[in-house]
């Protein structure tokens, strides 16, 4: 297994991230990595997100956990291996911490490591501080 992540501490309210993180369709706003995102219904457990990435294509990721308010998690299972990404904002004494973790496990996440962990590493920081930024005006 292998992961990456990156935390970013905002005076952002936990409740401003939770409602940008509600709006599927706008999640391109902040993630530039993201030509455009929808799921097909409500952000819950069970649903599915099909996100157009501009250097992957479309990938489908299904939920399978909600903490309202506070965040959550999708998983696209691939051919061997599984691909999780956490999504969690907290209350801090500046407002909001949020994390954003990217994980692979499976006979295949070598290889995931190899195409994808660089390009997150790279690319979570700066979506971060946009969401902060966009869901604080």
């Amino acid at each position: 297994m292998w992961h990456t992540e990156h935390t970013v501490q905002t005076t952002t309210e936990p409740g401003a991230i939770w409602s940008r993180w509600l709006d599927v369709a706008a999640w391109p706003e902040w993630d530039e990595g993201l030509e455009s995102a929808r799921i097909n219904g409500p952000l819950a457990v069970g649903s599915l997100c099909t996100l157009h990435f501009r250097k992957w294509g479309l990938q489908t990721l299904q939920i399978v956990e909600v903490k309202e308010g506070r965040g959550f998690t999708c998983v696209q299972h691939r051919f061997l291996a599984d691909f999780r990404i956490h999504h969690r904002c907290e209350p801090s004494e500046m407002g909001s911490r949020i994390t954003q973790r990217v994980e692979a496990e499976g006979l295949l996440a070598w290889w995931l490591h190899l195409k994808l962990a660089s390009r997150f590493r790279h690319t979570l920081p700066k979506a971060l501080r946009k969401l902060a930024r966009t869901a604080g005006t």
